[in-house]
């Protein structure tokens, strides 16, 4: 993740926080990486941190991650890893087939490179080769149907705005 902060900033700062809200729909995570957390944080420049996570978001909550400076003032981002939500709009579903065909008929001849589009390159890279092509859709339909390594995903919602982490 990218952060911005005060020059300077004190990289004991920064701290992490997932919700529960929706363990039914976690990957089967070994117990030593059940809990995520800060491992790294570098300073790219005077206000620029690349925040390095132990392991990806957790999907299906929200995460959020807080620098704290030293009069006690907080900053916080909030971010949610949503598998299979293409079009953005919170709930994952048949649009968002349409959406990924839309968005390989119309953007891409062969192998697209996600970074070369600004449309939402994280949700269209559906199994995270750092490509968009027709194996992305096998991955979304799997991830509908709880195909494979997958619990379905289908209907299933953003979560809103609850606050509370572990």
């Amino acid at each position: 993740l990218r952060a911005t902060g005060p020059a300077l900033a004190d990289p004991g700062c920064w701290s992490i926080c997932e919700t529960a809200l929706n363990p039914d729909l976690h990957p089967p995570y070994p117990p030593e990486m059940q809990r995520n957390q800060i491992v790294d944080v570098e300073v790219l420049d005077d206000r620029q941190y690349l925040i390095h996570l132990k392991r990806p978001l957790t999907p299906g909550e929200i995460t959020t991650i807080t620098y704290t400076e030293d009069s006690g003032f907080q900053s916080t981002g909030r971010f949610t890893a949503h598998p299979g939500d293409v079009n953005g709009d919170g709930t994952v579903d048949a649009d968002d087939i349409a959406e990924l065909l839309d968005h390989l008929s119309h953007w891409c001849t062969g192998f697209c490179i996600p970074q070369q589009h600004a449309h939402w390159p994280h949700q269209v890279d559906i199994n995270r080769d750092e490509r968009i092509n027709p194996t992305d859709l096998l991955e979304l339909i799997d991830l509908l149907n709880g195909t494979g390594a997958y619990k379905s995903w289908l209907g299933s919602t953003v979560p809103g705005d609850a606050t509370t982490c572990p």
